[in-house]
């Protein structure tokens, strides 16, 4: 895990997020669109897509923190920013996205549901 100077979101990969997802720490949210989310996403992330954060973020409050994952982990990172001007403390970007998570081999789910 780490920050870069000022970032108000840390960076975290694939591995430090299955963690987190295992111990129920965060919720999740895939920020792309629906046919990539339906494709294939983290089982229990929330779809949300980048454009709708903001006026969704109501819906994120009470999460003892977030994780944002898009394809690669730089939309991602955007949603960080909005969640983080929002006023949310523990937010974290998935560096290299669905791309990383995939390429270790952990687990996805296809469909529109999480």
């Amino acid at each position: 895990m780490k920050r870069e100077p000022g970032e108000p979101y840390y960076r975290i990969d694939a591995a430090e997020a299955e963690q987190m997802l295992d111990k129920d720490q965060v919720v999740l949210v895939d920020v792309r669109g629906k046919e990539d989310y339906g494709k294939g996403h983290i089982p229990g992330a929330r779809s949300i897509e980048l454009e709708q954060v903001y006026s969704r973020i109501k819906e994120l409050s009470g999460a003892p923190a977030l994780v944002f994952v898009c394809y690669r982990g730089v939309t991602s990172a955007l949603a960080c920013e909005v969640a983080a001007a929002a006023g949310h403390q523990k937010v974290y970007n998935l560096e290299g996205g669905m791309e990383s998570w995939a390429s270790r081999r952990l687990p996805t789910k296809p469909g529109l549901t999480p």
